[in-house]
């Protein structure tokens, strides 16, 4: 059912992809969370420094409303969930311009962006050589951190209580603030 509704409203034009923004989250499992079959890669769940988690990479419109969204173990970096955003984002209609932090910082993601026909907007990593971007731009990315903001408000979303992926998954697409969401990585192998 939600994943019809929300069809819809991408079909309607509602997102505005003047501008993308991408950021990821690491969320907290409980212990109850593990244990389920298929092992703890299928359910996007690791240890970091943080502990036993997930790590939820989430793209957002110009509005801050969230469009896409992947799971990863909770080792992962955020940069492998993004091309799974970029390609969903693409899919809704043309994207003007892209907008992470330096974690997405690498020439093989500039390049993705830019065949995707949007501009890139990620300041370069202090260990990475220097990359123009629009700072104006940059500085607007306080929306992706407010769509996270009012998406872990949800108990369900801020820690992890569910065994399986696809349970999680269905968490934000039940969110208020998610109206022009895709549904995340559902089946198969997650890019642990």
């Amino acid at each position: 059912m939600w994943e019809r509704a929300f069809a819809h409203l991408r079909s309607a034009g509602r997102p505005d992809l003047g501008e993308v923004f991408l950021d990821g989250a690491s969320i907290r499992a409980h212990h109850k969370a593990a244990g389920a079959g298929g092992g703890r890669l299928s359910h996007a769940l690791g240890r970091s420094l943080g502990g036993y988690g997930t790590k939820a990479v989430l793209a957002c419109d110009a509005r801050g409303l969230a469009l896409a969204f992947v799971l990863l173990c909770g080792q992962a970096s955020e940069l492998r969930g993004a091309p799974a955003l970029l390609a969903a984002v693409t899919g809704i209609g043309p994207t003007a311009r892209v907008v992470c932090n330096r974690a997405y910082s690498s020439r093989p993601w500039r390049r993705m962006i830019e065949e995707a026909g949007a501009e890139p907007c990620v300041p370069a990593n202090r260990t990475h050589p220097h990359a123009s971007y629009d700072r104006s731009a940059y500085r607007r990315r306080h929306r992706i951190e407010n769509a996270w903001t009012r998406l872990k408000e949800s108990r369900a979303i801020a820690t992890r209580h569910d065994k399986n992926a696809a349970s999680y998954l269905e968490n934000y697409t039940s969110q208020p603030h998610s109206i022009g969401c895709l549904t995340g990585l559902r089946e198969g192998r997650l890019p642990c």
